[in-house]
Formats: structure tokens, C-alpha cells, sequence
């Protein structure tokens, strides 16, 4: 039986390049030189990764990952050239167009991909070229938006999803909010809730595992759409507003595990937050060493924390004394 693989949108990092060249082409100079321009924390690999699974998860805390070498692998390549030009005919590479070319020719060879051509002197050129191309990335990969209400309300008395603060059932209200800033969004909540209020009729992931609280709904997401970035908010925070969102969104680090606010006890706030492609693996891996809580991941994790804004937006509310007293009826 065939297992796929761990994201079919990237081998090792979400942000890899592999660069790829015969001995004494200049390739090592270059990737050290490449590495404080980036901007970024860039992990190096100066020789080919080890082929056990988990070798795919060992760099995730890096923003970026420099590989060299790895001339076999899918791992997408800048071509450094030899003098002979005898790497293009490597059979390694057949199938494959590399991202771009590096030389020793001040003006460009003749080559059978239509590419741009550094010279391999030009470490600024190479590393505008590399930021852009991550950028590019991070603008293609959808963001979409979660409600979770998959809860069982049980301090509350009745469930929160359905509670009506500001003329309509709280969970739709935050649906139609994260509508405003996501490609596509989802209702989180077990499957015996498809049809409750706040839910019926809305489009839905349902939770995968039992017992895991937002964790459940949060890896249900990434289960179903493992390439994109999830902006994932519960459904029990009646002062959330446009500013909040647009703010995590204009600060957001997609380099990060995730972009989240500071919260109660100056803690990682997990259920206001965007969770990037690579925190599916980091949760898995918390919640096989036994913790669930999505916080422990954010707490122990690279990730970007803002301050939060003015106000008790990020407020939850979980019991009918904490409702507060301007939405109370």
C-alpha cells in the first residue's frame, strides 16, 4: 500500500533550494555568502540528506533551508555551472528545469532551460532572486479561515456556537468575518453537529480524532487542505473585530510555525491565530509526545508573537457570568 507523502508541495522545508554543482564550481563560496543576505535564520546542509522519514522534519525550526548538493532529490535547484558545462547532461537532472543558473561567464551560455543567469560573483543578485521566489510562494498558498465549535459547551450550559450577541449566531458571525480576509472558509465541529445551529448549511470540516480539543479541529484543517495556511478562530470571542484579523495578517511571518497573538499570562494565544503549512507536522509531533493543547506547540515553537490590540477583543467567553455587560440581553 502506497503512503503519501508528507506535503506534496515541498520535500524537507516549505522555503528550500537546493544548490547543485560539480567540485571546485564555486557552489560552497556562494551558499556562504548567500546565507547572511537572506535575511533569514537559513539552515545549511552541506551534503545530501540521509533518506529516513523522519530527516524531513529535522529543519522545520529553520526559516529557510539551504541544501547543497542533493542532486537526485526533487528539491527545487539553482544549477551551478561548471566551465565544461558537462552538469546539464547529468541524468539526474533529466526532467527537471532548474530555478535559475550560476557561472563563471560574465554573459550568459548557452543553455537548454530559459532561466535567468547569475554570474556566481553576484551573491545580492542571487539571494533578491531567492527572497523573491519565497515570496512568490508564500503569495500563491491559500489562506483560509476555520470557525472551531466543536466543543460541548459544558460550562456555558448551552452551546456557544448558537449564542446570538450581536443579531445572529455567534459562529456565523465569525464565518462571514473571516470571509472578508480568506479564500475559503470552514465550520470545525464533529460530525453529529453538522446540522446544529450555527453550523447547518455552512460548509464544514469535521473532526478526525475525539478527545483532543481544538487540536482536533485544527489538524482535521491541515488533514484536508495540507497546503494551505490556516487562520483558525473559535467561535467564543464575541468582541472579535476586522482589526484584529487584518492586523495578525499584516504582520504574519509565514517563515514562522505560526503568527499569533500574546495572550493570558503572556502566553501564545492558539485560537486566534494563522498556523503555516509546517505546523502540521510540529502538532503531530506534540501530540505524540502526549500534549494536545495547541498552546504547547506556539509556547515551545519558532513562531511569530504579536502584542495584542486595545481592549478585550481576545476575550473568550466560556461561562454565562463571563458574558460581558454590554452584550448581555
Amino acid at each position: 500500500m502506497a503512503h503519501k507523502a508528507l506535503n506534496p508541495a515541498w520535500t524537507f522545508h516549505p522555503y528550500e533550494v537546493a544548490l547543485v554543482g560539480y567540485q571546485n564550481s564555486g557552489k560552497a563560496t556562494l551558499a556562504s555568502q548567500l546565507i547572511p543576505l537572506l535575511g533569514l535564520n537559513v539552515a545549511n546542509i552541506q551534503h545530501d540528506f540521509p533518506q529516513q522519514p523522519l530527516s524531513r522534519l529535522e529543519h522545520l525550526d529553520a526559516d529557510a533551508l539551504l541544501i547543497e548538493d542533493h542532486l537526485s532529490s526533487e528539491v527545487l535547484k539553482i544549477l551551478v555551472l561548471d566551465e565544461a558545462l558537462s552538469i546539464i547532461n547529468n541524468p539526474a537532472l533529466q526532467g527537471q528545469v532548474p530555478l535559475a543558473t550560476v557561472g563563471p561567464w560574465s554573459k550568459r551560455p548557452v543553455l537548454p532551460w530559459n532561466v535567468p543567469y547569475y554570474h556566481r560573483d553576484d551573491a545580492l543578485g542571487v539571494a533578491a532572486f531567492l527572497r523573491s521566489h519565497w515570496d512568490l510562494l508564500t503569495i500563491r498558498r491559500p489562506v483560509l479561515g476555520l470557525v472551531l465549535t466543536g466543543g460541548k459547551s459544558t460550562r456555558m450550559g448551552s452551546d456557544k456556537a448558537a449564542l446570538n450577541y450581536h443579531g445572529q449566531e455567534e459562529s456565523r458571525r465569525v464565518f462571514e468575518l473571516l470571509g472578508e480576509f480568506c479564500r475559503e472558509v470552514f465550520i470545525s465541529c464533529r460530525a453529529d453537529q453538522a446540522n446544529l445551529p450555527g453550523r447547518q448549511g455552512l460548509p464544514q470540516i469535521h473532526d478526525t480524532m475525539t478527545g483532543k480539543g481544538p487540536l482536533s479541529g485544527i489538524l482535521a484543517a491541515f488533514e484536508a487542505r495540507p497546503e494551505a495556511t490556516w487562520l483558525v478562530v473559535a467561535c467564543d470571542l464575541p468582541h472579535l473585530d476586522r482589526e484584529v484579523l487584518a492586523n495578525l495578517l499584516a504582520q504574519r511571518n509565514p517563515h514562522r510555525f505560526a503568527t499569533a497573538y500574546r495572550g493570558h499570562q503572556d502566553l501564545p494565544e492558539p485560537l486566534c491565530a494563522l498556523y503555516e503549512p509546517k505546523a502540521r507536522a510540529r502538532l503531530y509531533q506534540f501530540l505524540a509526545a502526549g500534549y494536545d493543547c495547541p498552546r504547547k506547540m506556539l509556547i515551545n515553537s519558532p513562531v511569530n508573537v504579536l502584542e495584542p490590540l486595545a481592549g478585550d477583543r481576545l476575550t473568550n467567553v466560556n461561562s454565562p457570568g463571563e458574558v460581558p455587560h454590554d452584550l448581555r440581553r
